[in-house]
């Protein structure tokens, strides 16, 4: 009779704790999905003369994807180092933390892809932000 108890109890026990992660996972793709639709309905957005954002989407695992063109690039002449990557990232990721939103990002642990293409639709890169980048 113990056994069966214990046993019911520790069902019960993992039931709550998957329905609990399952209902977690939801809210926070939910608010990813109102993120990047907001975002995407403001679209075509020039950050300047030189950079536009074309379209925002949500992605499985808590992950908004913004497309943009960099319009005087040309991709088959264009190359990136590793260093101005990085230097790129870490100022988006400070303009992230800037958000007036921000505290819901961390709280949901959003994750970002900002892809860049060229003029022509030629990939130039792409910048991944995850939670790690911006709670250091």
């Amino acid at each position: 009779m113990k056994n069966i108890r214990s046993i019911a109890t520790m069902v019960v026990a993992v039931i709550f704790l998957t329905i609990s992660f399952t209902a977690c996972n939801y809210a926070n793709q939910k608010f990813v999905e109102m993120m990047a639709r907001d975002i995407d309905a403001q679209c075509p957005v020039y950050l300047n003369s030189q950079i536009r954002i074309d379209k925002c989407e949500a992605l499985p695992n808590a992950t908004i994807k913004c497309t943009g063109t960099m319009l005087s690039m040309d991709g088959n002449e264009f190359s990136i180092s590793g260093q101005a990557l990085a230097q790129t990232k870490n100022s988006m990721v400070k303009q992230l933390q800037n958000q007036p939103d921000f505290a819901q990002i961390q709280e949901y642990g959003v994750s970002y892809i900002y892809a860049y293409f060229d003029a022509s639709g030629n990939p130039l890169y792409e910048v991944l932000i995850t939670p790690d980048d911006y709670n250091n």
